[in-house]
């Protein structure tokens, strides 16, 4: 997620008036004939014209009914999430009574230290339903499997037992009568607390390439095991950042904080605060408090970690209080970042240390004498190598219920970072004591990807509880279960084919679970960790040879793949869909459940919305009453594809054909696309469309060079004539359908940019006679589009330059036409309609306006021929950097965030340029003028603009730049990242269904670890932390 400030100058030259092209220098028409004569000849556009010429006569348009398309995906969500429900409450029943069945005996069995012989024939049969061996597989995956986590030991008690109750003939047979009810159901899952997991139906587990790749999944981390084991919460994160902790055990307490925010949502809420010689929230906002654990708001508190030095020493006291008080809300009433928004459940108070100096007396006396009902749970992790107990930790967790634990090497990191869960769990095992399972609710996540590859998905799960037998030593809860519901059966439904409308769903919390422009990242196997995605040499630089690194250097992407990032960022209804009236009334009705046929209008726009049933969901259909749906109205039973290997079709579409494509790598989507497309699984997508078009582009691929050598290197490549070797990247087609084709192959790499362009302009209406001019990623898009009768854009053909083509082609045709002598004295400049100068006389190199020439862009801007408009991309991406995760006090490099877009449009009426250009003749003082003033002196200066005939560019003539012109103000062209306070973000929720059976009252019913202690005892954990508070000091 990513916030872009871009400027776009846009001007409309297909209404100036053609009488204002005779004061531009007499050759621009020849200039202009020589840019459609080249475009011609390397993008074929001709061709594709006459082809698509023949189809206009079957491509029509219809409008369709949203209710009707709300209510048949409503009652299709409906069936699916209450059939998904059922089955899940019965193998939650299923696997409870399994659990319940070991007696004093078997506790015996596994409570003693087993035999090599009892071992080994344990080992054999785990072994047999392992899911990592492909000989175990069974006939259309029948039976379950299991996975165990690399963490875990066949031969622990607790592997065994699990192995044993999760394994009975119970379960196996629920399991596959869910199956058998339900075919399209995905995987079922049973996740015990010993690393052990039992799947069904069985397949094979890829870890790929093996040599280099370990495992990492673990069922204990998986956000379906940790929504059901308990409620949301609110946090409070407590940093010693003094200056006995720089260094290796900053690395350790940043590694551990990513654990645990991998392990929060956006039900829960959390804020964090530092302390040395002073203390400050680590996020501070108007000195406001918590905020929801989305992506993004995850993301900025880990970077402003980085951002902090660890100096002086640690004052515990007053830091303390502080975040005791937020908790219990003792602060100021607008002391909350997002006021009113609270998780509603467990308050904790988790603190890293290496140690501190002072025993707060007074202010734990009071916390603990004064608490009542509302239980702050206090967990302590002593951090650092070499560290030992530390008594005050220790002494608070116990006071409060909470959790103690050390941390002094990478290898505790991970499995301390689930003490709060392992608590947590506990006490919800005991919440639940006597509740059937069909009377709990499930817990739902949000959309992220399936761990095998398998794609998109939301998993609903259950807590199992256990028995009273002392087989559980202190669990109270035997593991979870859960069941996912894939991406395609959510949006089976959907309109995703229409262009009229679209549907999206939503979470209580107004989060996005599917939404047609939410970038999903591509699909392909999660918690893995490879070797090859750092390099030792440079850890070994950065980190010193004698620090143990676990992650290294990693980007984001490697922390989606580990699992320590959300896999798809969360993202709010309004950073998609804006923030209106109509939505904010639309949000209104999601979060308190009154969402009704009526629909909500808002000018060209209507909303429709219905809840799921027994979920979290709402659905949400959007209809756009200004357009319509177009579509071929004819059969096309042949492709008739060429053979050709030097041109590629791209179809990058995933959401078709029951999401069957989003198996494949983009570059291979189109194979398989043109071989289902008229088969069963895209019969609920209308595929003629993109069909013919295939067809009607048959005669462009075959007009280019051939080989029947795949992979062929660009210096092997036959350019189109007129082309210039060193400048020319490649000719393409992109379609309406989002089918794209391009000449040559080895150019893929630049058709991203291409293809993010045209589809976001599928519905856009202009001048088809015009070449138009773009500047993207370093290329020169020239194209021209081609439209239907009713002038919907069908296709979109073009050429690829390199961005420094134009200014030599310029500059050799002005040399060529002694009618540009002006340019000798003064700067002629070429501009695209985005405001990029492309080509100009001037010695300065050709960029974009705001730094080319801040002067007169300021002064177009003035004169009102252009306006800024501002909006807020939330899912563009940096390129991947390198970070280290234990860098202290010096800002890494940006992760992927939200960035701002600043665009200059055009507003350039007729009589505008009309008056501009007549006034021209007579009186040059009428021109825009740009002035800069220093305390020396006044500079003048004088431009005319012109229209290149045929195109969207622009000829400015401008006297040259004042040197001493300093800009009033600053236009910003490039990406800017916005920081912490633009970019956090709460809205208004919905308490969450899994708060129903949350027992507050009984948050103090647990036994107290320090009740019945004798005081010697805690003298002496008194007297010990004197003796060692003592022993720092000296």
């Amino acid at each position: 997620m990513l916030f872009i400030l871009t400027i776009l100058f846009r001007l409309s030259l297909s209404h100036l008036p053609n009488e204002t092209i005779e004061e531009a220098p007499s050759s621009i028409t020849k200039l202009s004939a020589n840019i459609l004569r080249d475009f011609e000849a390397q993008s074929r556009f001709s061709l594709v014209q006459s082809e698509f010429e023949k189809l206009k006569s079957d491509i029509k348009s219809k409008n369709e009914d949203a209710a009707e398309k709300l209510r048949e995906a409503t009652d299709h969500l409906d069936r699916l999430v209450t059939s998904r429900v059922q089955a899940l409450k019965k193998l939650a029943a299923s696997a409870e009574a399994s659990a319940a069945i070991f007696d004093e005996h078997d506790d015996q069995a596994y409570a003693v230290p087993q035999s090599d012989k009892r071992c080994e024939a344990y080992m054999k049969k785990m072994n047999e339903s392992d899911v990592h061996f492909v000989s175990n597989m069974v006939e259309q995956n029948s039976k379950s499997g299991i996975h165990i986590t690399v963490e875990s030991y066949q031969c622990d008690p607790r592997v065994m037992r699990d192995f044993d109750w999760t394994g009975t003939k119970f379960i196996e047979k629920t399991m596959t009568e869910n199956k058998e009810k339900d075919p399209e159901m995905g995987q079922q899952y049973i996740g015990t607390y010993s690393g052990l997991t039992r799947m069904y139906p069985r397949r094979h587990w890829k870890v790929e390439p093996a040599p280099i790749t370990i495992d990492l999944f673990d069922p204990r981390f998986r956000p379906w095991f940790v929504n059901a084991e308990s409620v949301p919460k609110d946090i409070v994160f407590l940093l010693d950042y003094s200056g006995s902790v720089k260094g290796p055990t900053m690395h350790l307490i940043k590694i551990t904080m990513m654990y645990i925010l991998s392990t929060l949502g956006p039900n829960d809420y959390f804020f964090g605060v530092y302390f040395n010689n002073h203390f400050n929230p680590i996020i501070s906002c108007a000195n406001r408090t918590f905020m929801p654990a989305t992506t993004s708001n995850k993301k900025v508190f880990f970077e402003e970690l980085g951002m902090l030095e660890e100096k002086d020493q640690a004052h515990f006291s007053t830091p303390l209080k502080f975040s005791l008080d937020v908790l219990r809300g003792n602060l100021d009433s607008n002391q909350s970042l997002f006021a009113d928004y609270r998780s509603e459940g467990h308050k904790l108070l988790i603190i890293f240390t290496d140690g501190v100096d002072e025993w707060p007396h007074q202010i734990l006396d009071e916390e603990f004498q004064t608490r009542n009902s509302e239980l702050i749970r206090i967990f302590g992790y002593a951090m650092g190598y070499g560290t030992s107990l530390l008594p005050l930790q220790q002494y608070m967790a116990c006071k409060s219920h909470g959790g103690y634990s050390e941390i002094d090497s990478i290898m505790d990191v991970k499995p301390q970072s689930r003490m709060i869960q392992n608590v947590l769990s506990e006490v919800r095992g005991h919440e639940l004591k006597g509740t059937e399972a069909d009377k709990r609710e499930p817990s739902w996540t949000q959309l992220y990807m399936e761990t095998q590859g398998t794609g998109p998905t939301v998993t609903l799960s259950l807590p199992i509880l256990t028995s009273d037998q002392r087989i559980w030593r202190d669990q109270s809860l035997a593991g979870v279960v859960a069941i996912d519901v894939s991406i395609k059966e959510l949006t089976k439904y959907l309109p995703t084919s229409s262009e009229q409308m679209y549907g999206y769903i939503v979470d209580n919390n107004g989060m996005l679970i599917y939404h047609p422009h939410l970038q999903i990242p591509k699909t392909e196997v999660h918690c893995v960790r490879r070797s090859a995605c750092y390099d030792a040499q440079q850890v070994k630089q950065k980190a010193g040879s004698g620090l143990r690194v676990h992650y290294g250097f990693s980007d984001e992407r490697v922390y989606r793949l580990v699992g320590l990032i959300d896999s798809i960022p969360t993202l709010d209804m309004y950073d998609l869909e804006g923030d209106s009236t109509a939505i904010r009334d639309l949000r209104r009705r999601i979060t308190t459940k009154t969402c009704y046929e009526e629909a909500i209008k808002d000018e060209s726009k209507e909303y429709h919305c219905s809840h799921i049933k027994d979920s979290p969901f709402t659905l949400v259909i959007v209809n756009n009453l200004d357009l319509k749906t177009v579509y071929y109205d004819d059969d096309v039973p042949e492709l008739g594809l060429s053979d050709n290997k030097l041109v590629t079709f791209f179809y990058q579409r995933r959401d078709v054909c029951q999401w069957k494509l989003d198996e494949y790598q983009a570059f291979d989507r189109f194979k398989v696309w043109a071989d289902i497309s008229e088969k069963k699984i895209c019969s609920q997508d209308d595929m003629r469309m993109p069909r013919a078009f295939t067809k009607a582009l048959r005669s462009w691929t075959q007009s280019w060079p051939k080989s029947d050598i795949e992979h062929t290197t660009c210096l092997l490549v036959q350019y189109p004539d007129n082309a210039s070797v060193p400048h020319y990247v490649n000719s393409f087609v992109h379609t309406r359908s989002k089918l794209t084709a391009f000449y040559p192959t080895c150019s893929s790499h630049d058709m991203k940019a291409v293809n993010k362009k045209f589809d976001e302009e599928i519905k856009v209406t202009d001048n088809n006679d015009f070449v138009q001019f773009s500047m993207r990623s370093g290329s020169l898009l020239i194209y021209r589009t081609i439209a239907d009768y009713e002038n919907n854009r069908l296709a979109v053909v073009g050429t690829q330059w390199k961005e420094n083509f134009f200014d030599q082609y310029f500059d050799n045709f002005t040399r060529q036409h002694s009618d540009w002598k002006v340019c000798r004295k003064q700067e002629c400049s070429i501009i695209t309609r985005n405001g990029h100068v492309i080509a100009s006389s001037a010695t300065r190199q050709p960029s974009h306006l705001s730094t080319f020439d801040p002067q007169l862009l300021e002064s177009l801007v003035k004169v009102n021929l252009v306006s800024i408009n501002s909006w807020v991309d939330v899912q563009s991406e940096c390129k991947a950097k390198r970070i280290a995760p234990w860098s202290s006090a010096a800002p890494a490099s940006s992760s992927i965030l939200r960035y701002f877009v600043n665009s200059i449009f055009k507003f350039a009426q007729t009589s505008f340029w009309k008056n501009l250009f007549e006034s021209a003749i007579t009186l040059v003082d009428a021109q825009p003028s740009m002035t800069g003033k220093t305390w020396m002196s006044t500079c003048s200066r004088y431009a005319k603009l012109y229209p290149v005939p045929n195109t969207t560019l622009s000829l400015i003539i401008a006297d040259r730049a004042c040197s001493s012109y300093r800009p009033k103000r600053t236009f910003e062209a490039e990406p800017r990242k916005l920081e912490k306070c633009d970019v956090v973000h709460a809205h208004a929720r919905r308490r969450p269904d899994s708060l129903n059976d949350w027992k507050i009252e009984q948050q103090n019913k647990h036994v107290d670890c320090i009740n019945g202690t004798p005081k010697t005892k805690l003298f002496t954990s008194t007297f010990l932390l004197i003796f060692i508070s003592f022993f720092r000091i000296f």
